[in-house]
């Protein structure tokens, strides 16, 4: 893989977790084979949850469009990545053939994007945020992000429920609006 082919796959990585919440080890382990692009869909096996447990979760019309763009880019000999089994093959020749982290990429792009000191795993903190304050119930996102309960999905993203609760209770006395 050429470095601007390196590049991009990082890149598209990054993209893939900010679109999927995915935690970095899922996704950079992620194989063609676990995804039905028909139907908008991820199957993640027990072996690269974190949980050890299989799941199959939607994909974002954005990570599906991602996806296919990885792919459209492999089939026309673009950036490599995604013409073979992984879906952000490794750079380099090595023990595994698959990316296996991001981190200086990540780093290269918050400096640039002058970000200041934001983590990776930020991505997926911000994928839960938004779920949550788009109305999703915590037993969906639970089950989206491939938490064990909903405890330790809010023992993680407690802020998330704070603004909820401030939000909420900033209506308590408005009068409620009706449906026109």
């Amino acid at each position: 893989m050429r470095s601007h082919e390196a590049l991009y796959a990082g890149l598209n990585a990054i993209l893939f977790l900010a679109l999927t919440g995915a935690r970095p080890n899922e996704a950079l382990q992620a194989r063609w084979e676990q995804f039905d692009l028909e139907a908008g869909e991820w199957r993640k096996p027990a072996a690269n949850t974190k949980n050890r447990t299989a799941q199959t979760v939607p994909l974002a019309p954005e990570a599906l469009e991602l996806l296919h763009a990885i792919r459209g880019a492999a089939a026309m000999g673009g950036d490599g990545a995604g013409a073979g089994e992984w879906l952000f093959p490794s750079p380099r020749s090595g023990k595994l053939p698959h990316l296996t982290t991001v981190k200086k990429r990540w780093a290269t792009l918050c400096k640039n994007a002058d970000l200041g000191d934001v983590a990776l795993y930020d991505l997926r903190k911000t994928f839960a945020t938004r779920l949550m304050s788009q109305g999703a119930s915590v037993i969906t996102v639970q089950s989206l992000t491939g938490h064990k309960t909903p405890t330790v999905l809010l023992k993680h993203y407690n802020q998330v429920v704070g603004d909820d609760q401030r939000r909420a209770v900033a209506g308590l006395m408005k009068p409620r609006q009706k449906d026109a």
